[in-house]
């Protein structure tokens, strides 16, 4: 379904001229976006009657911030992917609650991720090789992103924002998603 749509998006930017090359290129990315939107959309509804619309749109931007460079796991469908997202995403509510009650204890959670972050190279995908330079680029804005969010933890933490919980629940969740590539096969 999220394919057949893509195509006839494309289809239609190219014959209206809009989309000139590369179809294939187009349809994928196509297929990426509205997934993404469907995705978003179920993280959204899952979030909006338990009144964490909010910190789910926090920890999707630390999430995506992180996860944008760590790499990790990629699912072999678009559907697999929009399921294994809306799961990881619905997670972190679960895992913000926790943070919130286990304060002192969710540094050290963070610590932890920030460990693997530095000690660990990013994840490249078989699928999607990249250059050394692009692979280096990739690291300096992971290490700048988790510096940027470590601070943002540690502002709100130190000013009694409730935010630090689903800031740290992105940086985490984007540290699972990168240890589960190196997990599975």
């Amino acid at each position: 379904m999220i394919h057949t749509l893509a195509v006839k998006i494309v289809d239609f930017l190219i014959k209206y001229g809009t989309a000139k090359k590369s179809r294939t290129v187009y349809i994928y990315g196509t297929e990426c976006f509205i997934s993404e939107c469907i995705g978003n959309i179920l993280l959204f509804t899952i979030a909006f009657p338990l009144h964490e619309e909010y910190r789910m749109l926090i920890w999707l931007i630390s999430f995506l911030s992180i996860r944008i460079h760590i790499g990790g796991y990629h699912a072999d469908s678009h559907w697999m992917c929009l399921i294994i997202s809306t799961l990881i995403g619905a997670s972190s509510i679960l895992f913000n609650w926790i943070w919130s009650i286990l304060e002192i204890y969710s540094l050290l959670i963070l610590i932890l991720c920030d460990a693997y972050i530095l000690f660990t190279k990013a994840v490249v995908h078989p699928k999607h090789p990249i250059s050394l330079q692009k692979a280096h680029r990739e690291r300096c804005f992971l290490l700048i992103s988790t510096v940027i969010e470590n601070i943002a933890i540690f502002a709100c933490f130190l000013l009694h924002y409730d935010w630090y919980a689903p800031i740290l629940s992105g940086i985490f969740c984007a540290v699972l998603m990168a240890l589960a590539f190196k997990i599975t096969p």
